[in-house]
């Protein structure tokens, strides 16, 4: 079995904020006769107001993995080999099955120096692996 991804923390925040959230707007059972039922449970919080809030409490907590906005493929050149950081859009899913995987995996060897390098691209002609820009090496 392996492990849940949150703890009791967690959870106990989570349910303070749903809690927090429901009081600053409570959903009124009571109200004019000509409203009905669905109309008055839209005066309460939406879930998309009760979601911001936990996620933003998630967050100050630092319970929230941030966001990996780098969109591009970063591929390092060893002598013995390389490997690829796929952006997180790529990550959700079939790794090997990526294009930039699958022309890398037809490399001979590396055409650059070893070092790390932004993927331009892979070539719609040949499929070949489009090398770009060295990156530099204190960059993530």
């Amino acid at each position: 079995m392996t492990e849940k991804p949150y703890t009791d923390d967690d959870v106990q925040l989570v349910a303070a904020t749903f809690i927090t959230e429901a009081k600053k707007n409570p959903v009124s059972s009571s109200g004019p006769p000509w409203m009905g039922v669905q109309t008055r449970m839209l005066l309460g919080p939406t879930e998309h107001d009760i979601a911001r809030a936990v996620l933003d409490a998630l967050a100050a907590a630092g319970r929230l993995a941030p966001a990996d906005d780098d969109a591009r493929h970063i591929i390092q050149f060893r002598e013995d080999g390389w490997t690829i950081k796929h952006p997180l859009s790529c990550r959700l899913g079939d790794l090997f099955g990526c294009r930039v995987n699958l022309a890398a995996e037809d490399l001979d060897g590396p055409p650059v120096p070893p070092g790390r390098y932004e993927v331009a691209g892979v070539s719609d002609i040949d499929g070949r692996l489009l090398i770009g820009d060295r990156v530099d090496q204190t960059e993530g």
